[in-house]
């Protein structure tokens, strides 16, 4: 019973981040409409751009968020794929994407669900937007796919970093720190260890390592 609760407690997490990404860009939505609805002609363009633009954005949060923590969504390890789920994603939050290949080289099946995890923890330490580099850069008698956070104050922040540390539990996450843990819960399913790096004062990294 005890695991159960916890699968739930998990759940209910990870729909609450999924809502508080989405909630921004549909009430855009529904007011653009309102807008519409009004029929003040200096308005309409600027309702139509705004109902675009969100519909847009929260499109692009359910793609990511389907294969980043939905089941069986794929395919999920095609480089070009996850590319363009990523590339939107991070777009709407004013972060720009560098995608360095060859990714996916010697990585275990279902690496790709794994890498948006990751982008979405690099996302979350640019608070003023930036950049994500996104590569796998092989380490002595390892594997790493990374991903580089870079931009102003970028860094992981402690309510974020709560999910990461060892003594974490289903019952100490948030909203915000669910993401963090369930990346470590998949990275561990596919054998790699995660780990974080505050660069510098404009660079944080985090990356999974897997035994070459």
């Amino acid at each position: 019973m005890t695991s159960q609760i916890n699968d739930l407690r998990l759940a209910e997490l990870l729909a609450s981040r999924l809502c508080h990404d989405l909630v921004g860009p549909i009430s855009a939505i529904s007011n653009g409409m309102e807008l519409l609805e009004e029929g003040m002609a200096d308005l309409d363009e600027e309702a139509r751009r705004l109902v675009g633009e969100s519909a847009e954005q929260a499109s692009a949060a359910l793609q990511f968020y389907r294969v980043a923590i939905g089941f069986g969504a794929s395919p999920s390890d095609d480089p070009g794929q996850l590319k363009r789920l990523v590339e939107p994603f991070l777009a709407h939050r004013k972060t720009r994407l560098d995608w360095v290949e060859p990714l996916g080289e010697g990585l275990p099946a279902g690496w790709g669900k794994l890498l948006l995890n990751l982008v979405a923890i690099a996302a979350d330490a640019l608070p003023m937007g930036g950049r994500v580099e996104v590569s796998a850069q092989p380490l002595p008698g390892q594997a790493q796919l990374r991903c580089l956070a870079l931009g102003p104050e970028a860094e992981l922040r402690p309510d974020v970093a709560a999910g990461l540390v060892p003594e974490a539990t289903v019952d100490s996450l948030t909203p915000r720190s669910v993401q963090a843990f369930y990346a470590g819960l998949v990275a561990e399913r596919l054998g790699a260890q995660l780990v974080t790096e505050q660069e510098s004062g404009d660079r944080f990294r985090v990356a999974a390592l897997f035994p070459a």
